[in-house]
């Protein structure tokens, strides 16, 4: 692999972007202790348990896509944009970005990715960051606690993310009890198991030193900016894609997980937030206006969504990258 091209400071500009009153439709959203949450279709403020690995996607075929995308050299040195949990980092570390967008309509999701760069930043090494990974339930349950109400985070204890003190494997969900996430940790973050030799399905760009130094690098340069931002909110978009175009970079991989799965034939979507007549096309539009060279749609059992031009095309698969069919 050739030295990536980072874009040093990309994430600065973007920094306040959830206090922002340009970066959001006022309608939609409401006043929130991190800056703004989006409103439920129940006019409650949107935020809830936060996605640490795939939810209904397969595990080894994004592994398997990322390695795929390692060797596509036209993906190389673009901006990375994606939502959701830790498969984020594998492909913006495989692909070599030059800088990265996180966005989720959980303001919660943003706290978490936050965390987790602080981390990259500060390690150097695969190995110092493995060994503070391991601290992250603690640090995201401290983050959380002390940027909320307590209302809010007793609301929270309530649904699941501080519930119990054990780890939902689904969720990062661990409330004092770093020993059981450890385990579940350690399969994602490439590091062998006490019981086990192998490593399982490394997804999160730590499976090598030189492909972490990657991840370190931008961590360490403030390239990779983490927002709350609706799929569906082009006001939001409309930022975001300034923001790039006047870096005089392009997109060159999204990953949309299976936010359009969850959108369709719905009344509210996966965070219940309303879905109105043209909410769907609206949102393939958002991503579309991104150009990006390859966009990557997460499944919803078994069925996803396979954009094109002539609009929004039902499509029989597991992970589709745009002629990338596993």
């Amino acid at each position: 692999m050739g030295r990536a091209k980072i874009i040093k400071n990309f994430a600065s500009r973007l920094a306040d972007f959830d206090q922002r009153a340009d970066t959001a439709t006022p309608a939609l959203v409401l006043p929130f202790p991190t800056g703004r949450a989006y409103k439920r279709k129940d006019g409650l403020p949107c935020f809830d348990e936060v996605f640490f690995k795939p939810i209904g996607e397969d595990v080894v075929r994004h592994r398997r896509q990322q390695e795929v995308i390692a060797e596509n050299k036209a993906i190389r040195n673009g901006v990375y944009i994606g939502t959701a949990g830790i498969a984020n980092y594998g492909y913006m570390a495989h692909s070599r970005a030059s800088a990265a967008i996180l966005f989720d309509i959980n303001p919660l999701q943003r706290l978490l990715h936050e965390e987790m760069i602080k981390i990259f930043a500060a390690n150097p090494t695969l190995e110092g960051a493995q060994k503070e990974l391991l601290e992250l339930p603690q640090r995201f349950i401290k983050r959380v606690e002390s940027s909320l109400t307590k209302e809010q985070v007793e609301k929270l204890k309530g649904v699941g993310v501080l519930k119990n003190p054990r780890v939902n494997p689904s969720y990062v969900v661990s409330y004092r009890d770093p020993e059981i996430f450890s385990e579940e940790l350690a399969s994602f973050i490439g590091m062998p198991r006490e019981d086990r030799t192998d490593r399982r399905h490394p997804i999160m760009g730590l499976d090598d030193r030189k492909t972490y130094a990657h991840l370190h690098a931008l961590a360490k340069n403030n390239a990779i900016a983490c927002v709350t931002l609706d799929i569906k909110d082009t006001k939001g978009w409309q930022v975001i894609t300034k923001h790039i175009k006047a870096n005089g970079a392009e997109v060159s991989l999204a990953y949309v997980s299976n936010i359009f799965y969850f959108m369709r034939g719905q009344e509210v979507d996966f965070a219940h937030t309303p879905l109105l007549k043209g909410s769907l096309e609206k949102a393939w539009r958002n991503v579309n206006r991104l150009a990006p060279l390859y966009t990557l749609y997460g499944h919803g059992r078994a069925h996803t969504l396979k954009m094109s031009d002539e609009g929004i095309v039902p499509r029989v698969s597991v992970l589709v990258c745009q002629g990338i069919h596993f």
